[in-house]
């Protein structure tokens, strides 16, 4: 599948994600808002049994049917009181690299479906409470990362508008709880395709500029971040800025990460290599350089405005050569006629005395 398709594929599964987090939520567990109500919000935290304990999210290592007890603390800094809805699914990488979970309305089918957790909590006003959710791994678990997210979430309605009905948003907040089953751990790379096109300039003494998309899976079967650079014509770049979040992908994800190369002369044929430096997450949040892969690659840049240059240049040179040639040729022509002409003039038998 070449790459724009799976962009498309992948962009319009983002957008539907969203649409659907942000969309009309009926039958909801616990009651809607009113947009007019004084603005509410909230923070959702790894926690222990008391307080939260500074972690950003849950990472876990159990083994095949093992399960584990965590917490989450929900702080309402609202100064009412609030019910919110509790709810776990499957994690996954957005096409920036930030990380999402499905929608309340979409089925999980992974790491989502093993977390057990109470349907709904209710917070005082500028209170925390302390909720308790339990990942139980099913004995067929098959060993490596499996991603899932919890959120805690509140249905706002809006006013009704002329002759139709209220609607309401869900806004949630939560994180990520991350379990790594164990096992065999086979962290893996691969690229499937790389796609690359040249972008000339109309004057001919300047360069043009390379776009290069590096379609990269993770075929094993724990997280890996990919890094690397795109060298073209002698010029390398990052296939990430330094202040672009690092390009994580979960076992079977894939991520087309594009760079943009400036001062690119157009030499018909231009040599590129990719060189991956991937690395695998461990348990305890260290990571495992993999072997590094390099993939060469040539980009097709034909020289079109130099060529252009090149014919006016020749188009002028002809010029001047055809009408020096007939200049040429119209004075030899000249010559010739005087010469015939001089000796037409002279008479046979004629001598220079009177």
């Amino acid at each position: 599948m070449q790459i724009s398709a799976l962009l498309r594929i992948t962009t319009i599964r983002v957008v539907i994600l969203f649409l659907v987090a942000m969309t009309v939520i009926s039958g909801s567990p616990a009651p809607a808002y009113s947009a007019e109500d004084d603005a509410i919000t909230w923070s959702v935290r790894p926690a222990d049994a008391d307080a939260p304990d500074g972690r950003a999210w849950v990472e876990q290592s159990l083994g095949a049917g093992d399960q584990r007890t965590d917490h989450l603390a929900i702080r309402n800094f609202s100064s009412r009181e609030v019910r919110f809805s509790l709810s776990a699914g499957d994690g996954f990488f957005t096409l920036n690299g930030r990380f999402d979970m499905t929608p309340s309305g979409e089925p999980s089918t992974d790491a989502g479906t093993w977390i057990v957790i109470a349907d709904a909590v209710t917070v005082g006003p500028r209170s925390t409470v302390v909720v308790p959710f339990t990942t139980r791994v099913p004995a067929n678990a098959e060993p490596g990362d499996h991603a899932a997210g919890v959120t805690a979430s509140i249905t706002t309605r809006s006013a009704e508008q002329a002759g139709g009905p209220a609607v309401g948003i869900e806004s949630r907040m939560g994180f990520r709880v991350m379990t790594r089953v164990t096992g065999e751990i086979t962290p893996a790379l691969a690229v499937d395709a790389i796609e690359s096109s040249f972008s000339p300039t109309w004057n001919p003494l300047r360069p043009g500029a390379a776009t290069v998309t590096v379609l990269t899976r993770n075929t094993g079967n724990v997280r890996i971040i990919v890094d690397g650079d795109v060298t073209v014509a002698g010029r390398t770049v990052p296939l990430r800025d330094a202040d672009d979040p690092p390009q994580e992908l979960l076992p079977g994800e894939t991520r087309a990460l594009t760079v943009h190369i400036q001062r690119v002369w157009p030499t018909v044929l231009v040599a590129g290599a990719v060189d991956l430096r991937p690395t695998a997450i461990m348990v305890d949040d260290s990571v495992a350089a993999l072997t590094v892969e390099r993939q060469e690659f040539a980009i097709w840049a034909v020289p079109i405005s130099q060529l252009l240059l090149l014919a006016g240049v020749a188009l002028i040179l002809i010029g001047i050569v055809t009408r020096r040639r007939r200049g040429r040729r119209r004075l030899e022509q000249l010559l010739a006629r005087a010469r015939a002409e001089g000796v037409a003039s002279v008479r046979p038998g004629t001598s220079g005395r009177d």
